[in-house]
């Protein structure tokens, strides 16, 4: 078995490096950035009787090659394991830079015919450089000095890569190891995509999510896309979900049988026509015959929902899956009503408009949005702009207050101004903040955040945490000011443009801070992200925790070809061991619409919430099916893993759908 090995470099064409513009070799290689060239030619050897393997000068080679021996490299071969059964050749290549010129970006590329039955079987990634001169076009490669600097390759150090190579049986065909570089700096295109992986098996209603970091010296990837055909029909596009990390949803929509897809990844830059290529494995598997999601609809008495809602998750207890709904026919939105298990019956729970008669400056309504937690307890952000609140500022300013209601239901009522009523005199700032939403935590917590909604302040952003024991000021543990993060983008949060929040608390037991994982949902841009924060309770009550920035969650539609879509609410769900797609993590739901055809429809696009990988999407593109909605708010019973999400279906009537993971 013979191999042939090449050595060359990228550069000007005006470079000693290249060989002359008569180069057979160097005019089918040409780039719009440089010129790739051939320096010298070595047979690489192996006899397979003897295991002895040498890299020999090629005779004649300057009668087919114009060599230009500005550089010429030291190559030195040596095995490592031959396996005359698998018939897989283990060997060390070492190259040596004796000249005076540090190069970039050594790359040894593997060619051979497709049909010869030599295959690289550890290659770094793929290269159509030089493809003219391989017949399977695209070419493997091992690069050189990935642990230095920009990828240099000194004049003078040893550089050594591990190369596995599947053999044919003699006769065997041919193979080729051209080595070349770039120089006199680094290559414009990508040099490195890795750590390509797909979150789950995906089936006919199971997608996944790939996955991959990819690198350019430059930091100008302008697309990554894998070419799933056989599975979606074309192109899957990756989004960049910050730093090197790439990722996209693959969904079956042609059916694809099940099996083992190789699906070619290419990385698109923004200045050098050459592409990068590696593969990820896509594995189809048949539907599984287990636990999945079932749907019900279910009217609504009340003839509406258009507002907020929360379910509580009473195991064992009398409110298990009661649902809490701001009335939407009561004008003034102040009549919070209770439904049994499931909408079929509804009742009073409690009227905010003469709750605190006796508080002319007081009035706990219009409802805003509404959370509750798994006791029953609630929480309400109000908006009133009618009554001055004495001593806070100027008359508009009561809707500063975030409600909070015990499982009863009872206001706390303590000196003035009212514990269960959220008010601001936080150090020597004046603050006034309004409430945007609140939630509760897996542990009976309840949170609010509030903003200022102006463009500068001290406090423009900020999330406030209680205790579950009580639901009032004395009792408040997280303080998180989000005003470094109070901007539009990836990593940022728009106050204006907030849709919705949620919280889990993590117990620190090896002794270091609690804190609370903060998800909020909004519109940046043209765009929908979640942004996730961790807050450390490090502070004394009322004086702000730590606060660090932890993710940015793309929200975008499984499979939907770019659709746009409108979010609406999201809320998490614990973990569920039996949930096939996420059974460590907890999930983040995200209730969204899109329109398609002058019809809306709705979906919930289910998230791992400690990693962002997208999961799944129910409703339309993912069944049970939920067609041809005005979808408007949802909340998760977190004891039997349902998605409650309100809606207007197609005949115009106002309707539950619950979304159950059997």
């Amino acid at each position: 078995m013979a191999m042939l090995l090449g050595i060359g470099c990228t550069g000007n064409s005006s470079d000693p490096l290249t060989p002359t513009a008569d180069n057979q070799m160097l005019s089918s290689a040409e780039t719009e950035t440089g010129s790739h060239g051939l320096l010298n030619v070595y047979d690489l050897v192996f006899d397979e009787e003897s295991s002895e393997l040498a890299a020999i000068e090629a005779r004649g080679a300057d009668t087919h090659y114009d060599i230009t021996p500005f550089i010429a490299p030291h190559v030195s071969a040596s095995i490592i394991t031959w396996d005359p059964i698998t018939r897989i050749l283990v060997f060390k290549l070492e190259i040596t830079n004796p000249s005076i010129l540090d190069v970039f970006d050594v790359r040894t590329l593997f060619i051979t015919d497709a049909a010869s039955g030599y295959e690289l079987l550890n290659p770094d990634d793929f290269t159509k450089l030089f493809s003219p001169f391989s017949p399977a076009e695209v070419a493997p490669f091992r690069a050189y000095a990935k642990s230095t600097l920009n990828r240099i390759f000194a004049a003078g150090p040893t550089h050594a890569e591990t190369f596995e190579v599947l053999i044919p049986p003699p006769p065997g065909g041919s193979a080729r190891l051209l080595v070349e570089c770039s120089w006199p700096g680094n290559c414009e295109e990508a040099y490195e995509i890795s750590n390509q992986a797909v979150s789950n098996k995906i089936t006919s209603t199971v997608s996944a999510t790939i996955s991959l970091d990819a690198y350019d010296h430059q930091n100008n990837i302008s697309a990554i896309s894998v070419d799933t055909t056989p599975i979606t029909g074309g192109l899957t596009w990756l989004t960049n979900i910050g730093g090197s990390l790439w990722e996209g949803t693959v969904i079956n929509l042609l059916g694809a049988a099940p099996g083992d897809y190789l699906c070619w990844i290419a990385a698109q830059d923004t200045t050098d026509p050459w592409e990068l290529y590696d593969y990820v494995m896509v594995e189809i598997d048949i539907p599984s015959s287990g636990p999945d999601w079932t749907s019900a609809d279910y009217p609504i008495p009340s003839g509406g929902c258009t507002f907020d809602l929360g379910v509580i998750a009473d195991p064992g207890g009398l409110r298990d899956s009661e649902i809490l709904m701001v009335d939407p026919n009561d004008d003034n939105c102040s009549n919070v009503i209770k439904y049994e298990p499931y909408y079929v019956a509804s009742a009073d729970y409690v009227d905010m408009q003469d709750y605190d008669a006796s508080n002319p400056f007081y009035q706990p309504y219009p409802i805003l949005r509404l959370d509750a937690a798994d006791d029953g307890a609630f929480s309400f952000t109000n908006d009133n702009y009618t009554l001055p609140w004495p001593g806070l500022g100027a008359p508009g300013t009561n809707d500063q207050v975030w409600s909070v209601l015990d499982n009863t239901p009872k206001l706390h009522l303590g000196p003035s101004p009212d514990d269960g009523r959220y008010y601001f005199e936080y150090g020597s700032y004046d603050v006034e903040t309004r409430p945007i939403d609140v939630c509760d935590d897996f542990t009976l917590g309840q949170y609010a955040i509030f903003s200022t909604f102006e463009e500068f302040s001290p406090i423009d952003l900020l999330v406030i945490g209680t205790m579950p024991d009580s639901y009032t000021h004395d009792k408040v543990k997280y303080v998180g000011n989000l005003d470094a993060w109070a901007d539009c983008g990836e990593g940022t949060v728009d106050p204006d443009h907030i849709l919705g929040i949620d919280v889990i608390e993590t117990l620190d037991t090896s002794g270091g801070a609690d804190f609370c994982t903060v998800y909020i949902l909004e519109l940046s841009g043209s765009t929908y992200e979640i942004e996730v924060f961790n807050i450390f309770d490090t502070a004394p009550m009322w004086i702000e925790d730590f606060v660090k920035h932890v993710m940015t969650i793309s929200v975008h539609i499984p499979g939907s070809m770019g659709f746009e879509l409108t979010a609406h609410d999201i809320e998490l769900l614990p973990i569920n061991i039996d949930y096939e797609l996420n059974p460590t993590h907890i999930s983040a739901t995200v209730l969204i619409s899109y329109e398609v055809g002058g019809i809306t429809h709705g979906e919930v696009l289910i998230f791992d919430a400690v990693t962002g990988a997208t999961l799944e999407s129910i409703g339309e593109f993912g069944e049970p099916a939920m067609p041809q909605s005005i979808v408007f708010f949802l909340d998760n019973d977190d004891d039997d893993w349902e998605i409650h999400v309100t809606r207007e279906n197609s005949g115009g009537n106002t309707v539950a759908t619950v979304f159950t993971y059997l």
